[in-house]
């Protein structure tokens, strides 16, 4: 960092105390990490104080400082909100140099990081071939444009490294945020082309930055909820519907939902299904009533979790649901016929059963009679233990089970056969 000429946009080093451990050193004053900044902004009713302007001078703040940067030849290799800091005047400085250098010392950095790559960040060359460009950090500065218009999103959330290569091999990228004007995520795509050389250099990007500033584009938020998903209890092979609907919803801006439960997440939008592994969902609903209800038909226990209704055109910008799957009780044991002997002291026929909820109650019957439980007769679990046997005893015997989720689980039928 000594080496670096002073820029308003890249965090200084000051000074420094290495005459003994710990060492210290002197660096600008700062309130915070974008990262952190951003994510201050979400309350329990919605994000709220950061305007439009802010978030593209924090764009233009960072853009600036690795121009400055890339006008050095070095490269960051690892730009990231995280690592962007913000002070008292909310002046975005770039920081964490500790993989920065020259652009001859690629291994350096897989080296530092090979049991904790931060793939999110990095370009295809960098993720494919191991290897860094000037334009590597345009790629990376792409995913911290993405970072600011989803006010401190994951990029590629619930994603493991090797999906997210996969995905970028085969030409995939992220999907636009739903409530991100198409200019600004268009300026996304152009920082992910897959040639470096096709990317644009910062200082193209400083002047796109500056008109977008001039247009205020970044986000908006119009529409207001008339309905939002509730938990619900569905029983496993029956039909889920979780409802969402909004009022003055921006066509451009549909909701999308997710489930978070899943890794990677499913997504589900109208017309589009992404990282889905979800072919029973569903978009339904009266779409010109504002109605974008998910349907899942039939219902999984892979499809038991919190779903999310997100509409970034709305304000909070999402809703959570938890769908929880209910299975019937079914025997797992049932009853074997047994022949015993007058006056034998006790006799147990077997039964259980599973299901979910997992709290069983179990009920016998002799014959067509209901067996009351007391005195001779007592119950182990789902199992019947009869004492003292007489010849009266001599019968079938069925167990039932129920956990309250549909019809009661019927046993097979067991013959007591009294000598």
């Amino acid at each position: 960092m000594q080496s670096i000429p002073d820029h308003q946009n890249v965090m200084r080093l000051l000074g420094c105390c290495t005459e003994k451990v710990p060492y210290y050193v002197i660096m600008d004053l700062c309130d915070g990490s974008l990262k952190d900044i951003l994510m201050s902004k979400h309350t329990p009713s919605g994000i709220s104080g950061i305007t439009q302007i802010e978030l593209l001078t924090f764009v233009i703040d960072i853009v600036k400082g690795m121009e400055h940067l890339s006008n050095l030849k070095i490269i960051h290799r690892y730009l990231a909100s995280k690592h962007v800091m913000v002070s008292a005047d909310k002046k975005c400085k770039i920081a964490n140099f500790s993989y920065a250098s020259d652009v001859t010392d690629d291994a350096g950095f897989f080296e530092k990081t090979k049991n904790n790559r931060p793939f999110q960040w990095l370009s295809c060359e960098s993720l494919l071939n191991r290897r860094f460009t000037l334009r590597s950090d345009v790629w990376s500065f792409g995913i911290v444009l993405w970072e600011l218009v989803t006010i401190g999103g994951s990029p590629y959330k619930y994603m493991k490294e090797e999906a997210v290569n996969n995905m970028i091999k085969n030409g995939k990228r992220m999907p636009k945020p739903l409530h991100c004007d198409n200019e600004v995520y268009n300026a996304m795509l152009m920082c992910w082309k897959y040639h470096p050389k096709d990317r644009p250099s910062f200082n193209e990007l400083k002047h796109l930055t500056e008109l977008m500033i001039s247009d205020g584009k970044v986000m908006s938020s119009t529409a207001t909820w008339k309905q939002i998903p509730s938990d619900i209890d569905v029983i496993i092979g029956e039909s889920a519907e979780l409802k969402c609907a909004l009022d003055n919803l921006n066509p451009g801006f549909l909701p999308i939902w997710f489930d978070a439960s899943t890794n990677p997440a499913t997504a589900v939008s109208e017309g589009e299904t992404v990282f889905s592994n979800c072919p029973t969902c569903s978009i339904t609903g009266t779409h010109s009533n504002g109605e974008y209800h998910l349907t899942i038909d039939p219902v999984s226990l892979n499809d038991e979790g919190t779903w999310q209704c997100n509409v970034f055109d709305a304000s909070p910008q999402s809703h959570d649901a938890q769908l929880t799957v209910l299975v019937p009780a079914s025997i797992t044991t049932s009853p074997s016929d047994q022949t015993v002997s007058e006056g034998t002291s006790t006799i147990t026929l077997q039964c259980a059963a599973t299901g979910k909820p997992d709290t069983i109650s179990y009920t016998w019957k002799k014959g067509s009679v209901d067996i009351s439980i007391g005195g001779r007769y007592s119950l182990n679990g789902g199992s019947l233990t009869i004492s003292n046997i007489v010849r009266g005893d001599d019968d079938i015997y069925t167990c039932y089970a129920s956990n309250g989720v549909g019809k009661q689980a019927l046993s097979n039928s067991a013959t007591v056969t009294v000598n």
